[in-house]
């Protein structure tokens, strides 16, 4: 995807070295303001969204959830709800699945992001500060959910070379301005191709180390 360079900076990418449980990720949220913020939040699976989802409804927030457990059409109308609450500045709450990401003209003053490759957490952040219309720097938080068996919730998604190679590019950075992203997007990818050298199965297929 193309990158470019806004006239200010809108909102830095912030990295979360220890893990979180599902039932630990509202607290947090609620640490970092989704109570009074616009926010965003893009979970790996459909019940840790639906789980969070609830929990932003018992903190009476006015919560919206998105997932590929409800219809098209349902999708479609809460998107324009949410259009429409965004144009009269009323605050919104999104807990969402990965379809939210792609092609979504929507503003957040607040974004987290569980654990993804990381071209799909800076579409994420995308959505964080869009318009610049927020006052200051906002923050987009990615961390690690895991289940209760200690397995990352990422993991059930995405490849591990896509991961590995993002928590390699997060944990060195700890937080990454938006003026960086360019750098680390172009950083994120030679990883990834030093990987996949390492990794190649062609060179073992064919000395029989199958």
């Amino acid at each position: 995807f193309l990158l470019f360079h806004f006239p200010r900076e809108r909102y830095s990418v912030n990295w979360v070295n220890t893990p979180l449980t599902v039932d630990d990720l509202p607290v947090f949220l609620d640490d970092k303001g989704w109570q009074s913020e616009d926010s965003l939040v893009i979970l790996n699976t459909r019940e840790s969204a639906l789980r969070t989802f609830l929990a932003a409804v018992e903190r009476k927030l006015p919560a919206y959830l998105l997932s590929r457990w409800l219809t098209a059409a349902d999708r479609t109308k809460t998107m324009q709800t949410l259009q429409v609450m965004e144009e009269k500045k009323q605050q919104r709450c999104l807990v969402s699945t990965q379809v939210v990401e792609a092609g979504v003209d929507l503003d957040f003053a607040l974004a987290f992001r569980d654990l993804a490759p990381f071209d799909s957490i800076i579409q994420a952040a995308g959505r964080c500060n869009r318009h610049a219309g927020h006052e200051g720097l906002r923050e987009v938080w990615v961390a690690e959910l895991a289940n209760e068996q200690g397995r990352a919730l990422s993991s059930f998604v995405y490849d591990k070379t896509l991961l590995n190679q993002t928590r390699t590019l997060l944990s060195g950075s700890q937080v990454i301005p938006e003026r960086d992203v360019p750098g680390k997007v172009s950083e994120y990818y030679r990883l990834l191709e030093q990987a996949v050298a390492q990794d190649e199965i062609w060179p073992d297929i064919c000395s029989g180390r199958w």
